[in-house]
């Protein structure tokens, strides 16, 4: 078996006032295997196991399966031509929501308990030409982007999310 030649690898560590140095030789132990005992047959049958396994899970809230899963993006103010605001709250039937997360928040916005939000637009100023990039002198407008909620949940064909905000209520089926 070809052995490999060693090699140093220096690393310096402060201490107090002095530096000590500390060489560190290592060199290819020929005897090491990166195998288990059972031979390839036994590792390539534990691999498939696990795989399996995993299939069935994710690393979601409780162990959801992943057939079970539905993620939403919410979208408000998409139309606004002034800031508004969104405040509202959700109910999932036939299913539940494992997590609300914001997306474009900016305080004061936020997530509230028993899934409920406060969220208002805002009139921002975006750059839209920068001397930076080449493009001269800068040049900038302002426009209302939408903010919005990323819901995800568990359930099945028959999940139903209702929406109810301080401007509007609506329904959707999550599978569709």
């Amino acid at each position: 078996m070809k052995r490999f030649p060693s090699f140093p690898i220096v690393m310096v560590l402060p201490v107090a006032t002095a530096l000590t140095v500390w060489a560190v030789w290592f060199a290819a132990v020929p005897e090491a295997r990166a195998q288990q005992a059972g031979g390839a047959s036994v590792i390539s049958a534990r691999a498939s196991n696990d795989q399996g396994y995993m299939s069935k899970f994710t690393w979601q809230p409780g162990g959801t399966r992943e057939e079970e899963m539905w993620q939403v993006l919410l979208l408000f103010g998409a139309t606004d031509q002034e800031p508004a605001s969104w405040d509202g709250s959700l109910r999932v039937t036939a299913g539940e929501a494992l997590g609300v997360f914001g997306y474009r928040f900016e305080p004061p916005d936020r997530v509230l308990p028993e899934g409920c939000w406060r969220i208002r637009t805002q009139d921002v100023r975006i750059l839209t030409a920068s001397p930076l990039a080449g493009h001269g002198t800068p040049s900038t407008e302002n426009a209302i982007l939408p903010k919005g909620l990323l819901i995800r949940g568990r359930g099945s064909s028959a999940t139903k999310v209702a929406v109810e905000t301080v401007r509007a209520s609506s329904a959707f089926l999550p599978w569709q």
